[in-house]
């Protein structure tokens, strides 16, 4: 038999520190999918670079994990390509405090809104 399940991507724009970024919170869409519970499992899916970005359409990692009951996070922190010279330019000498910040304020978001 072949099982299909639907991943659902969110766009959202989430301020955090001192800049607004994008991000995708993907989840299975299924009934019974564990990701639709309140409090269920969260992945955090962090791109290359940082110039580099992550974008809208499907992405076959997330669809793996949301398929296995995870909510996967992706985030275009701050340095990440496509959002402007100066967002890109914004995570020049921050990839310690400036970019790990972004991300855990992401996550914290992701976590109260479940």
């Amino acid at each position: 038999t072949t099982t299909t399940t639907t991943t659902t991507t969110t766009t959202s724009t989430f301020a955090a520190q001192d800049v607004s970024m994008a991000m995708y919170l993907g989840v299975d869409t299924e009934d019974d999918a564990p990701a639709n519970v309140t409090g269920g499992p969260l992945v955090l899916l962090v791109h290359g670079g940082p110039w580099s970005r992550d974008n809208w359409p499907f992405d076959p990692m997330t669809q793996m994990l949301a398929n296995r009951g995870y909510a996967v996070l992706r985030v275009n922190f701050r340095g990440s390509r496509g959002f402007g010279k100066s967002f890109e330019r914004a995570g020049d000498g921050q990839w310690g405090d400036g970019i790990l910040g972004d991300l855990k304020a992401a996550v914290s978001w992701a976590v109260d809104k479940q």
